[in-house]
């Protein structure tokens, strides 16, 4: 629904990011293209990785496993709580958030 769902991670380890991979599984989605899906660091700061757009091939693609990237956190340290939410911005299509992870690329501070 448009209030959407949040989820959490906990990363124990520190280093200094310089990119980030992101992975998220919703594979049951029929329109990606109504998705808003936003990824937030432990300092608050938010990569938008996707956003409500027009799909042209709507029920074709899905987010299955997908890998979006990210550098928006540079240079933050990565331990902490990361959080994604991901809001369907239209009515009448359900989906299901089945995973998501993160593979953080960096060095030792």
């Amino acid at each position: 629904d448009p209030a959407g769902i949040t989820d959490k991670m906990l990363v124990g380890q520190n280093i200094i990011m310089e990119f980030i991979d992101i992975f998220v599984d919703i594979p049951d989605h029929e329109s990606i293209g109504d998705l808003e899906i936003i990824l937030t660091s432990p300092l608050g700061t938010e990569s938008i990785l996707a956003e409500q757009h027009r799909e042209l091939f709507a029920g074709y693609f899905h987010y299955n496993n997908w890998r979006f990237g990210s550098c928006r956190h540079l240079e933050e340290g990565s331990a902490g709580i990361w959080k994604i939410s991901v809001k369907d911005k239209s009515e009448g299509k359900t989906g299901t958030l089945k995973s998501w992870g993160i593979k953080i690329y960096g060095h030792a501070g």
